[in-house]
Formats: structure tokens, C-alpha cells, sequence
């Protein structure tokens, strides 16, 4: 609800509704397959673990690319 006090939406609003919340998690997942994107879950994880995800997926991919 605080979120949504800061967006200047009310309580009602279809933002935080669990509907629109499967419909966004829905669309996301066809969005990374199609693409097919690493997705990292960062829930717990400094940023510093989650940099060193990043740099060594980037690593692990160039390293495919350069031979």
C-alpha cells in the first residue's frame, strides 16, 4: 500500500492487484524466452553477489563468442 501512495494511486488501483501481478509475470516470461535472457533472483543477495553473477554470465557468454 505504501507503494502505492507513492505512485499517487489509491488503494483500489489495479496495480497491486494479484490479477495484474500474474498478467506482468506472465508477459515477462514470454519476453525472456523469446529472448532467451538469463534471469538472475536477487532476493537475499548483496550487490556486490549479484555484480559477480552478472560479470561472470557475460564472461561465460563471451567466452562462447570468441572461439
Amino acid at each position: 500500500k505504501e507503494r502505492l501512495k507513492q505512485l499517487g494511486l489509491s488503494d483500489s488501483a489495479r496495480y497491486a492487484t494479484d490479477q495484474r501481478i500474474a498478467e506482468e509475470l506472465a508477459y515477462f516470461n514470454q519476453i525472456v524466452e523469446r529472448i532467451g535472457c538469463p534471469v538472475l533472483d536477487v532476493s537475499n543477495k548483496a550487490i556486490e553477489e549479484t555484480a559477480n553473477n552478472i560479470i561472470q554470465i557475460i564472461e561465460h557468454n563471451h567466452s562462447f563468442t570468441s572461439e
